[in-house]
């Protein structure tokens, strides 16, 4: 019987919904852990903290990643338990949410971080090609962004995808220099995507839910 294991990130100051424990694993940003972390690259790095441990610790067979607030759903707003996963699985590699209509460098130069963006795009050149390189490119000028870093897959090519991801970010880090805060999140919630289309993976194309930081309201236009 196959194992799950779904990340949820935030703080400890956060609420978190009451989800079953076999399936969802809340990891705390601001409390240190055992075994091999980026603890201490959380103010750059967010939500993809919980994403190099849940790589680098976790034995289940399918894996996953969301955010304390922002869920991924069915139609009805009802979050992917552990069955309706196993039943989306088959209909491709990843589960992921797409935000359709910005585009990654538009959302980056509206967040004055575009150049941070193109640096990105040269490390991805300098590391794996200019092949590489410009396909992404290509992506980060059509309209659609695959946000939060969010996914669900198997071990597998969540093993694939970090192998890629952590590097490039760690020789981002030595041509950037830390120089603002959570630069490393963003960077590779926009890398996720094109890597995925890049490399030819099925992406199950699926709802998101975002509450409000209480927990009590769906926030308008995120369903």
């Amino acid at each position: 019987m196959s194992k799950t294991e779904i990340y949820i990130v935030g703080s400890s100051k956060n609420k978190f919904l009451d989800l079953p424990t076999d399936t969802f694993t809340r990891f705390y940003v601001d409390q240190p852990h055992d075994g091999d972390n980026i603890d201490n690259l959380n103010p750059w790095y967010c939500e993809l903290t919980g994403l190099y441990h849940l790589w680098k610790h976790s034995t289940a067979d399918i894996v996953g990643l969301c955010h304390y607030r922002r869920y991924f759903c069915l139609d009805q707003r009802m979050i992917l338990g552990k069955r309706e996963i196993e039943q989306i699985l088959p209909q491709g590699d990843a589960i992921m949410y797409k935000w359709p209509y910005d585009t990654a460098f538009q959302s980056m130069i509206y967040a004055k971080k575009g150049d941070e963006l193109k640096l990105a795009l040269k490390v991805v050149q300098d590391m794996h090609g200019k092949e590489m390189a410009d396909f992404f490119e290509y992506i980060m000028v059509c309209p659609g962004v695959y946000e939060g870093n969010m996914l669900i897959c198997r071990r597998e090519l969540l093993d694939e995808y970090c192998k890629f991801l952590f590097p490039v970010l760690r020789e981002f880090d030595n041509r950037h220099k830390f120089k603002i805060p959570r630069i490393d999140g963003y960077i590779g919630e926009y890398l996720l995507g094109p890597w995925m289309i890049y490399k030819k993976k099925r992406i199950f194309n699926c709802n998101r839910v975002t509450f409000d930081r209480d927990l009590k309201f769906v926030m308008k236009g995120h369903v």
